[in-house]
């Protein structure tokens, strides 16, 4: 009896039932072994079954050869000599300064950094995740000051830092780029601690800007508020910025960068032909999680605002509806 059950549970196990179970009673050592090896072979067997339909399916699919791109490091170069440009993005925080470094920085003339200008190792200087308004500093005096004060930065180490850690897809790239969002409170601290300076100034819808802001941040009436203070202290001084570096910037908006790209580039490549590589239609990795083409998240993101958020939004907002007309934004209707 038991050696009739042990061929039946061999026979099922050469058939490719996995789910065979044990007997409830025990077995010999003998019938033991055979089972187990048994149930050796068919697992064997259904990974080599399985083995081969994956090949089978694999070798129906066309890769394409991966582009292995050369990295040049700034520790290997002396960037001191090679730089010629030092070019700087002053934009806000959550407005796309992200994508927009990153494709500048595929071009093969510029030299780049892993992180934002103020987080990488070696900074020295305000920084914003130091604060309790790491994304809404504009909106505190008293940072205001922190940030614009001179003593507070050691552009010598900066300097050092920024170059070691840059890279590069050529070696004899020319440009330095860098950006962080509390840079644009300081473009003549720039332009007296670096050579040949040159500015992009840009800015966003601002309430997709503070949707950006919001959903990382609870929506209390004062959270709203203190977003909204933010905003309009950002818009406040890049239309400073954009008259006052008139000659040695150049100005758009978020929405220009993604529903006329090909405008932009060419006048990125006008007012710096080194920039004549840059794309905005290849994928850009944003901080590490995901790689993302040039897009449009406006509708998105306001569509998320609700309509309680809108009417505290525009109580900051409508005494400075003149500041955000001169970018072409309108204040939305919230009737």
């Amino acid at each position: 009896m038991a050696n009739e059950d042990g061929r039946r549970l061999s026979d099922r196990v050469e058939r490719g039932h996995l789910a065979a179970r044990m007997p409830q009673y025990p077995l010999s050592r003998c019938q033991m072994r055979r089972w187990r090896s048994a149930t050796a072979q068919a697992i064997c067997r259904a990974g080599f079954n399985l083995y081969g339909v994956f090949k089978r399916r694999v070798s129906s699919i066309s890769f394409r050869k991966p582009l292995i791109m050369a990295v040049y490091f700034g520790a290997e170069h002396n960037l001191r000599n090679l730089i010629q440009t030092h070019l700087f993005l002053l934009c806000p925080n959550n407005s796309g300064s992200t994508f927009l470094i990153g494709a500048i920085g595929q071009s093969s003339n510029v030299w780049s950094l892993p992180k934002e200008g103020q987080h990488v190792p070696g900074f020295v200087g305000p920084n914003s995740r130091g604060t309790e308004r790491s994304l809404t500093w504009g909106s505190e005096a008293e940072l205001l000051e922190w940030f614009r004060d001179d003593k507070n930065y050691d552009w010598g180490k900066t300097k050092r830092a920024w170059y070691f850690q840059a890279t590069a897809r050529d070696s004899n790239a020319t440009v330095f780029a860098t950006k962080a969002p509390p840079f644009l409170l300081i473009p003549d601290l720039l332009a007296a601690n670096f050579e040949s300076t040159k500015f992009i100034v840009m800015v966003r819808n601002p309430y997709a800007m503070a949707e950006g802001i919001l959903r990382r941040r609870s929506s209390t009436p004062e959270m709203i508020r203190e977003v909204a203070e933010h905003v309009v202290t950002c818009f406040q001084i890049q239309a400073e910025n954009a008259q006052n570096l008139a000659g040695k910037s150049i100005c758009f908006t978020y929405e220009d960068m993604c529903d006329r790209p090909d405008s932009i580039l060419k006048r990125l490549a006008d007012f710096l032909p080194e920039l004549h590589d840059v794309t905005f239609h290849e994928a850009v990795s944003v901080k590490g999680m995901y790689d993302q083409a040039v897009t449009n998240f406006n509708t998105a993101q306001i569509e998320r605002l609700g309509v309680d958020q809108a009417c505290q939004l525009n109580e900051v907002f409508k005494p400075h509806t003149e500041l955000f007309e001169q970018f072409g934004y309108q204040l939305l209707s919230t009737s």
